[in-house]
């Protein structure tokens, strides 16, 4: 089977969010498609709703998210994904715990994937924690 362009999973997320009434003309908020360096270093796209900001990296079906956190360094990796392992190597770190679980926390808020699951008997949108 074809694997779905990411932007057609962005522009899913765009439709169900109005759709669904999640946005409406008064909260819009900010959508940012990131390319080229912009993407290769933090994510695929922001999107700002009301008073928060997310940060997406999108993805295109589910096993794609396993090959991100997973691909070799030959191919280089994004530059989010090296901050948050050396983030993770940090909360073994007794003297930059605290500082490095404040990060975690925002990271877990803030920073997604968002990706097609075409697994069940229906295809569904999913975000989870980029973390």
């Amino acid at each position: 089977m074809a694997r779905l362009a990411e932007s057609s999973v962005v522009i899913a997320l765009r439709d169900w969010q109005w759709a669904t009434g999640r946005i409406s003309k008064s909260d819009i908020g900010m959508f940012i498609s990131l390319s080229g360096n912009a993407d290769k270093k933090f994510g695929d796209f922001k999107l700002g709703l009301k008073d928060r900001f997310y940060l997406f990296e999108a993805k295109s079906p589910s096993d794609s998210v396993y090959e991100e956190w997973h691909r070799p360094i030959e191919k280089g990796r994004k530059h989010a994904h090296c901050m948050l392992r050396r983030l993770i190597e940090r909360l073994a770190d007794n003297s930059q715990r605290e500082e490095a679980r404040k990060l975690a926390g925002l990271s877990l808020r803030a920073h997604h994937f968002l990706y097609a699951d075409l697994t069940g008997t229906r295809p569904a949108l999913r975000i989870e924690p980029y973390l």
